[in-house]
């Protein structure tokens, strides 16, 4: 089979997952093949008490019960997936040498007990105090990942992430329940282009209308020229969603009356090939005003960052503008106290200063 027709067909299992309609082991079991490795998996981690409440793989069994007790406590690759941000790709050599591997605990139990050694592996969201990661494992005859390895897996890891929250959304399909805590409006789009579902964050928006309004259950903009640029870019976007290798994030931009700023209008569509159930989104769409308070909420940090309850506290008041003295005031601490929060904040998100780190955040959130 050609690789791209490979490839779809991949993703076509992912999403066929997702709706129920084959079993997640047959989905993960292609992406496996498809990157020829020995193990896939995918899970996830209660990142406050450290458990694994649901875990898939592929390839191998194992090694599973091994390391959801105790393996996963002393995972290097963990530690650093969890300073960096969601959707980085992660491979062994970004942070150990062959030595590091042959002296570490967790790699002398990989390949003894699974027989493996080399991997590239991925954070795919947060949701809440839940995190959802992946990884495709190989035996050490496999050698480091190279480029191409990597740049496959982050066509696929796309629509692993947008499938595994569509499973989330089937489970549990109120809108509200899953982006209710973001610090922007949602909004849930069918095939159709109407609008199934919203936070409370676009009811509030939509009802003022003011640049943009809901019309026969469309998102409409109040300006003829800014809906005809809206109406085209949600047409593309829904093209998309049936199509895996066309552009699947489409920002537009909003007037409203002066002198409120212009709204942001990101789609994002959600692949599926064939026809979409009336009941599940083909797109989502989120509405910014940057009249409002863009300061993100520390459970946000805490999600994108892995920041520790006071680090999200501290991060949360420097990006909303605070300089470092008044933020320790405010949180009770030193300034010392403050500094060493701040040293952990750069590390654990790459930032080197505090308008880095509002950048950072602000790229994170759909602009």
């Amino acid at each position: 089979m050609p690789r791209e027709k490979r490839i779809l067909s991949v993703i076509d299992g992912l999403y066929g997952a997702a709706m129920g309609e084959t079993p997640w082991d047959a989905a993960l079991h292609g992406v496996r093949q498809l990157h020829d490795g020995a193990v896939a998996i995918v899970f996830d981690l209660d990142r406050r008490t450290g458990a694994i409440p649901r875990w898939l793989s592929t390839g191998t069994e194992t090694a599973k019960n091994d390391y959801i007790n105790h393996i996963n406590s002393i995972n290097p690759r963990m530690h650093m997936s969890l300073q960096r941000g969601v959707g980085h790709v992660m491979t062994d050599h970004m942070f150990a040498t062959e030595r590091d591997m042959d002296r570490s605990e967790f790699y002398d139990w990989l390949g003894r007990v699974a027989g493996l050694r080399y991997f590239m592996g991925s954070r795919l969201r947060d949701d809440g105090d839940l995190s959802t990661f992946t990884a495709i494992e190989f035996d050490a005859r496999h050698g480091h990942v190279d480029t191409g390895h990597v740049d496959l897996f982050r066509v696929v890891n796309r629509h692993l992430s947008t499938a595994w929250q569509m499973h989330a959304m089937r489970l549990q399909p109120t809108l509200g329940a899953i982006d209710e805590f973001v610090p922007w409006a949602v909004a849930a789009i069918d095939a159709h282009g109407r609008v199934i579902g919203m936070n409370s964050a676009c009811e509030k928006l939509l009802a003022a209308r003011d640049g943009i309004m809901l019309r026969d259950g469309r998102l409409r903009a109040q300006r003829a020229a800014d809906d005809r640029t809206l109406q085209i870019a949600m047409a593309r976007t829904l093209d998309a969603s049936r199509n895996a290798f066309l552009e699947s994030s489409i920002a537009v931009g909003i007037g409203r009356a002066a002198p409120a700023s212009a709204l942001s209008v990101q789609l994002r569509a959600l692949y599926r090939s064939g026809p979409t159930p009336p009941a599940h989104p083909a797109a989502m769409a989120y509405i910014t005003d940057p009249d409002t308070d863009r300061t993100p909420s520390e459970q946000t940090l805490t999600s994108l960052f892995g920041l520790s309850r006071q680090e999200a506290r501290l991060a949360a008041r420097l990006t909303g503008g605070e300089d470092l003295a008044d933020a320790a005031v405010q949180m009770g601490i030193s300034k010392n106290t403050a500094r060493n929060h701040l040293h952990r904040i750069f590390e654990k998100t790459g930032a080197t200063s505090q308008s880095s780190l509002m950048r950072l955040v602000l790229r994170h959130l759909p602009s």
